[in-house]
């Protein structure tokens, strides 16, 4: 598994050149996010605990990628998203976002989706499917994604 991980790194996106926000409003749902980061030598990462601070965050300094924590209900989610997209036009950069959940139902995915996440992962999850999907969106998202490539 660590050759196939090592693999993605070399032809893709040098994710420990990537700024990261992590939204979440549980402190060790932030932390394990963190930890799981720092497998990839993140060291720009930022934490924020609701919506209204992690939105600040981004007029601040757009982070390259969101990653969207499990303690946010489906209402919260939406108006996140939406303030993303906004913060995104308003700030012309891209600003994709990963959103993680822990939902039974299997069509969560699909519906984060739709109100604007570029990727959905359940957990529990491994590293290495982190990684493929923080890869994935930061390809798909061009032309930001060039200063990012190893």
């Amino acid at each position: 598994m660590k050759a196939a991980s090592a693999n993605l790194k070399s032809n893709f996106i040098n994710l420990s050149r990537v700024s990261y926000l992590i939204a979440d409003k549980i402190r060790i749902n932030r932390m394990l996010l963190v930890r799981a980061l720092r497998n990839f030598s993140a060291s720009d990462v930022r934490e924020a605990d609701d919506i209204k601070p992690a939105l600040a965050m981004i007029y601040e300094r757009p982070p390259d990628i969101v990653l969207l924590g499990v303690a946010m209900g489906q209402t919260e989610k939406v108006e996140f998203l939406k303030g993303i997209r906004d913060a995104a036009k308003s700030l012309s950069v891209n600003i994709p976002c990963v959103a993680i959940s822990d939902a039974v139902c299997s069509e969560d995915g699909a519906c984060t989706i739709c109100l604007g996440a570029d990727s959905h992962i359940s957990i529990p999850f491994s590293i290495a499917t982190l990684e493929a999907h923080l890869i994935k969106v930061l390809k798909d998202r061009q032309p930001r994604a060039r200063a990012l490539l190893s």
